[in-house]
């Protein structure tokens, strides 16, 4: 706990921004896994919380920063996130916030702007594909 304190004071309210961008990956990451895909809009995976499975139901301080900061583990990005160019460009947007130096991680306008470009794509994709939303 004293090394948590120890780098709040030493860096102020940027180490709060980097958590938060940490938080903002495993926030998209909730919405992707639900997000449908596939013929028929019926491939997504099932309700999960990130690192289900991996750590207890209730889990301590030390069982999370023993699995995200000693083991450098992340959630799971699904296979067929991979068949969709808009749920790939999400994974690696997840993949950025979660670096595990603080400092590396993307910053929430970047964030934005990577969201905003994705959607036009996406939005691009559709258009020109003839479905008109």
């Amino acid at each position: 706990m004293w090394e948590i304190t120890r780098t709040v004071r030493g860096e102020g309210k940027e180490v709060f921004k980097q958590a938060d961008m940490y938080s903002s990956g495993l926030v998209m990451w909730e919405i992707t896994r639900r997000s449908a895909t596939g013929d028929k809009m019926r491939d997504y995976e099932p309700y999960a919380v990130p690192y289900a499975g991996m750590v207890p139901a209730d889990p301590s301080f030390d069982d999370m920063h023993q699995l995200v900061c000693e083991k450098q583990v992340r959630p799971p990005i699904a296979e067929r996130w991979s068949k969709s160019q808009a749920l790939t460009k999400l994974a690696r947007i997840m993949r950025d916030c979660w670096r595990q130096k603080p400092g590396a991680r993307l910053r929430a306008l970047t964030v934005k702007k990577h969201l905003i470009t994705a959607l036009k794509n996406e939005l691009h994709a559709v258009t020109t594909a003839g479905v008109h939303l």
